[in-house]
């Protein structure tokens, strides 16, 4: 099965695979659903010729000189795929800097206050990239076999969960701002000023949490552009 799979893969230009599952109970013809990711198949005869010589050979087995034109396309699609994504991000960082520009004009106290607020932040976002980085792997494998339907299941759960999780920051950043605040310093103007600035900020948690998820749902499906224009608007907005 292997040395056919092989001859198949030389004579299209493609790089293949193959995964023997043996199935007992079953005869040829039959078919097999493996549930999940594996999807089903037929049963196939097994080839009563001996592999004796495949064996022999150890494994060394030279792939034709074509299979190179494989990593020509291998690399454009990566490079289609992630330009997008650093762009994004390398725009995400400008944002950045300028929020820190503007917030360092006000004074020492007032960048130490908004610094510890977006503590919360930066630890929310550490969770909700667990959440949406998870969903995105299986959104991928998904999105490889062309399943709409386990794709819809992931996204529904990486919404509800990050939802929920952002959510709960705000409702604590919005509540007892100046005991979050408190976790990180000691200085009463900067509590004070940060619980101001961490009350306002909360309420944009749960919009964040969403577009989160929506961009590692997009980027796992191979639509990268969206997410890269959308953060140049706000960019744009923000200057």
């Amino acid at each position: 099965i292997i040395a056919d799979e092989m001859a198949i893969g030389m004579v299209n230009n493609k790089t293949t695979a193959v995964r023997v599952i043996p199935v007992p109970g079953k005869t040829v013809g039959e078919w097999v659903e493996f549930g999940g990711l594996l999807g089903g198949a037929p049963i196939m005869a097994v080839n009563k010729f001996s592999c004796a010589d495949f064996i022999n050979r150890g494994g060394r087995i030279p792939a034709p000189i074509h299979s190179f034109r494989n990593y020509f396309f291998m690399f454009k699609s990566l490079f289609v795929i992630a330009l997008p994504i650093i762009l994004q991000n390398l725009i995400q960082s400008t944002v950045n800097m300028l929020d820190t520009l503007m917030v360092g004009q006000l004074g020492s106290v007032e960048i130490a206050a908004v610094g510890l607020g977006n503590q919360i932040y930066i630890l929310l976002n550490m969770i909700l990239f667990g959440i949406s980085s998870g969903g995105g792997i299986f959104i991928a494998q998904y999105w490889g076999k062309k399943d709409k339907v386990g794709i819809w299941k992931t996204e529904g759960i990486m919404f509800s969960f990050s939802i929920i999780i952002s959510l709960l920051f705000t409702i604590a950043s919005v509540f007892v701002p100046k005991f979050l605040i408190g976790l990180y310093s000691n200085d009463i103007q900067v509590i004070e000023i940060g619980a101001q600035y961490l009350r306002v900020a909360a309420f944009s948690f749960p919009f964040f949490g969403l577009s989160f998820a929506f961009s590692m749902a997009l980027k796992s499906t191979e639509h990268v552009k969206l997410p890269m224009i959308a953060t140049l608007i706000s960019l744009v907005m923000n200057g």
